[in-house]
Formats: structure tokens, sequence, C-alpha cells
């Protein structure tokens, strides 16, 4: 009796915050029939290799079967790995379907095949074609690594909002500060002439021989008396 197609569907993230549930609605509106689906958690552990749930899947699917996912990033942690998985699925007959990426469906990618392997005295195969083509390569790339650069320029974007929001002023982001030239000019002179460092000034004297708002000055010394406890925490534990 002649096994029947499958289709199989697979979930992934990154932490165990992130959410399954919408990449599973997502796919069994596309295919709400007949679907087993799998997910799971790609811990750091995972790394070099496919998930268990992702291995479950690469050891039953056959030729002719459907493999779906939302997006080719769930395919594994790292993007090496993922490509392979991409590549074993394309080049074995895999029926193989990406919600948000159709580009790289399997049926965009035999048609590009199947025109190029026309023009050649000698046809190659697929899983040597992918290997070759440089636009499906980029193409995977770059819809693997767009969500880490919408975070970057996500990231970028509040630097410079707050760079415009004051010239002058340092900001905090997630912990992080950020500090700008004018806090590198001031902060000698702040550390060299205040009573709360080596000198001899208080805040009002100081702020006479600044350029700077009263506000963005306390912020400053703010920063620098954390540097300096900080290095003192530093040098009682090398003493000890």
């Amino acid at each position: 009796m002649r096994r029947p197609v499958m289709i199989y569907a697979y979930a992934s993230t990154l932490n165990a915050r992130g959410r399954l549930s919408s990449q599973k609605t997502a796919i069994k509106t596309r295919y709400p029939r007949g679907t087993v689906m799998l997910g799971e958690v790609l811990s750091a552990d995972t790394a070099g290799a496919p998930g268990p749930e992702m291995k479950k899947i690469l050891d039953r699917i056959q030729p002719g079967d459907t493999f779906v996912a939302t997006e080719v990033r769930r395919l594994a942690r790292e993007k090496e790995d993922a490509w392979n998985i991409y590549v074993f699925l394309i080049s074995s007959d895999i029926h193989t379907a990406f919600l948000s990426n159709p580009f790289l469906d399997s049926r965009i990618v035999k048609e590009s095949y199947d025109t190029y392997s026309s023009l050649l005295a000698t046809p190659i195969s697929i899983k040597d074609f992918l290997e070759k083509d440089v636009f499906i390569r980029n193409l995977f790339d770059y819809q693997f690594d767009k969500f880490d650069i919408a975070v970057e320029n996500r990231k970028a974007g509040r630097l410079a909002s707050g760079l415009m929001k004051d010239p002058d002023e340092p900001f905090i982001t997630k912990g992080t500060t950020y500090v700008t030239s004018r806090f590198d000019e001031c902060k000698d002179f702040i550390v060299a002439n205040s009573t709360y460092f080596d000198g001899d000034m208080n805040d009002k004297t100081l702020l006479s021989h600044l350029t700077i708002g009263r506000d963005t000055y306390y912020k400053y010394k703010k920063i620098l008396l954390k540097e300096r406890m900080k290095n003192f925490q530093e040098e009682n534990v090398k003493d000890k």
C-alpha cells in the first residue's frame, strides 16, 4: 500500500519567552488539515545541529512530502545549520514552503533550476545548483538576518534620537551609557577641580567655568562618580 503524502510543519523560537502559537496559527490557517505540527525552543545547545524536533522531521520526511515553516530563520539557531537543512529539503524533492519568504519556496527554486539546467550541456544536480547560485544564497542570508538587522536599526535610531535631544547630554539605553565628545572635554576638568574628586571647587564654581547646562553637569558628575567607585572596588579586590 502506498504511503500517504505527509505535511510536516515546524515552529521554533530562540528562548522560552518566545511564542510558538502565532507561528502554528499562521501555518494552520494555510494548511488546516492533515498537518503534523512540531515546535521547539532552539537553545544554545542546539547550535551546530538540528533541534530534536527538527531531527524527527528530517528522519521521517520523504520525497513528495511537504515541509512548512513561517520563515527560514526558524529552521535552526545558526544560519549555516539552517542553510544545510534548506538544501537538504529542496534537493530531497520535498515541497518546501515558507509563509513569509515565498521566493525561497521549492517551487520557485526549481523553476530557476530548470531554466538554468536547460542551458547547460551537462546538467547539474539541484543541490549543486543551490551551492552555486549566489542570488538564492544571498536571499536566504538576508531573510535569515533581517530580524537582527531590524533590531540593530532600531538601536541606531534610538542612539540618533538621543543625540538629537541634547548634543551635550549623556543618555542611557538598557543600562548602557552613551556619552558625547563634550563629555570627554569636560571629564578631565571636573575630575581635576571638583571637591568630589581631586580639586577644591564646589558645583557652583565649576558650572561657571563650563559651557554646559546644570542638569547635564550633574549627569556628567554622576557618571564620573560611578566610574570612580567602580575603580575603587576593583582595586580593593586586587589588594585582597
